[in-house]
């Protein structure tokens, strides 16, 4: 899991540069499935236009700049059955909203203590 979480972090830091970024009203969209908006704007909605709760919250291995700012969550509306993922800058006020969809399986909780 760690290592799925650096490879995402690395390919969401270079595609989003290396595709067209069109900024309108403190929104970012490329041609990628990405949208960037302040933290609280983007979990409101995903709260109340999709009823979704946070499942997930993990820190992401990032830059000694950005250490202890960035982390990726999983939220979920178990009724719906829909999910999202999103990447947070806390230190820079922005969450980015990767991807989404419906359907969806919740494992088991495994912790490696040794990863922690």
């Amino acid at each position: 899991m760690k290592h799925l979480v650096i490879l995402l972090a690395i390919f969401l830091t270079s595609s989003v540069h290396a595709e067209e970024v069109i900024q309108e009203e403190g929104v970012v969209t490329s041609s990628l499935p990405i949208v960037c908006e302040n933290n609280e704007k983007l979990i409101k909605n995903l709260k109340e236009e999709y009823g979704e709760d946070l499942l997930f919250l993990g820190q992401n291995i990032v830059g000694p700049e950005d250490e202890g700012n960035v982390f990726t969550t999983v939220w979920i509306n178990e009724k719906t059955m829909t999910w999202s993922l999103v990447i947070t800058n806390k230190k820079e006020n922005q969450s980015c909203f990767v991807g989404g969809g419906k359907l969806f399986s919740v494992f088991s909780k495994v912790i490696f203590r040794d990863s922690i």
